[in-house]
């Protein structure tokens, strides 16, 4: 068959799943996405050779529902080499990553795919996003520490934007990235790396590709628990980041280099945008500001670390106190 037939019958939306021991929380993330209101999907889970229960899980969860394809790794990849490949199974229109510990709102996809057929020139769909804990319970809201874009149509003012926006907080990266993208804009463009901070470079230039949509609503909910590749308040160490994006590097100074290595990767992107020599100019000059900004930060960082004197992250207040799960949250705004 053919790669176009192929498409045709292939669902409208594919969910790449990438996993490795992600037993404590995949259920409840599978199960938000199986009660999606958009049903035209697909579920893709790549098995990075998890040692836990995942497997049997995921098995579980295929024979129950045909929507759900699962391809096991013999070895651990790394995260990069099985994110990409969730990409490299999508034979949709539309694509979207989901982390096996970060569960959705029931409107998510419906409300992010409207909102990019709505426009034909838009790449990325995504919506306002809450972080909670181990317990399903809500920390924060995204917007409560960072002032998202308004994102411009055009493509200077976009990549000036994204740049800032990356630089200014990395969790950015984390929001985007869980969107709803259009599949064909992303072929071709910047994958995921095998070194910290590589969806930085990536996400950047997937935005410099279209128009790129924040769906109003909290509808994604980004876990933070011991198992996170970050933490609010943990800076990390060469050797935890390089396992987990890509285990078989190795040597003291690819390791360093690969713990900076994002902002050359940005650099590139930034010099490639497509886009003319002024506007390629003023986001390489806009990029360069966000670097200085981003090093400045990130060394009161580091000494707040060390003293133990970095601020408390803020809380998400209700009339309950900051005991609301996510799934409370949306009952309440149900019922309201």
């Amino acid at each position: 068959m053919n790669q176009e037939l192929e498409r045709d019958a292939a669902p409208s939306l594919c969910i790449g799943m990438p996993v490795y021991n992600g037993e404590e929380f995949i259920v409840e993330t599978l199960d938000s996405v199986l009660a999606q209101t958009y049903t035209d999907f697909e579920v893709v889970i790549l098995d990075n050779a998890s040692t836990d229960r995942t497997p049997e899980i995921i098995a579980d969860y295929a024979a129950r529902d045909d929507r759900i394809r699962v391809i096991r790794q013999e070895q651990n990849l790394g995260a990069a080499a099985n994110f990409n490949q969730a990409f490299d199974e999508c034979r949709s229109e539309f694509f979207k990553w989901c982390a096996v510990d970060d569960p959705c709102a029931p409107e998510f996809f419906e409300r992010c795919i409207d909102a990019l057929r709505a426009d034909p020139d838009a790449v990325l769909a995504y919506p306002e996003t809450a972080f909670i804990d181990e317990h399903s319970r809500i920390l924060y809201s995204f917007e409560e520490i960072v002032d998202m874009p308004d994102w411009s149509t055009s493509t200077a003012a976009r990549g000036r934007q994204v740049f800032d926006a990356l630089l200014r907080d990395g969790s950015t990266a984390n929001v985007i990235v869980f969107g709803v993208m259009r599949a064909e804009l992303m072929r071709g463009t910047r994958r995921l790396g095998g070194y910290f901070g590589s969806d930085l470079p990536m996400m950047a230039d997937i935005v410099l590709q279209g128009n790129v949509i924040e769906v109003p609503g909290v509808m994604s909910f980004l876990r933070r628990h011991q198992g996170s590749s970050s933490t609010y308040d943990r800076a990390p160490s060469a050797r935890t980041q390089q396992d987990f994006y890509d285990p078989s590097v190795s040597g003291r100074l690819k390791l360093e280099w690969n713990l900076r290595r994002r902002y050359w990767s940005l650099l590139e992107v930034a010099a490639g945008a497509p886009t003319g020599p002024l506007g390629k100019l003023s986001i390489v000059g806009a990029y360069l500001g966000s670097v200085l900004r981003r090093l400045a930060w990130r060394a009161k960082f580091e000494i707040d670390v060390r003293r133990g004197t970095l601020p408390s992250p803020p809380r998400w207040e209700n009339d309950r106190g900051s005991t609301m799960t996510w799934q409370e949250l949306l009952t309440a705004d149900q019922a309201s």
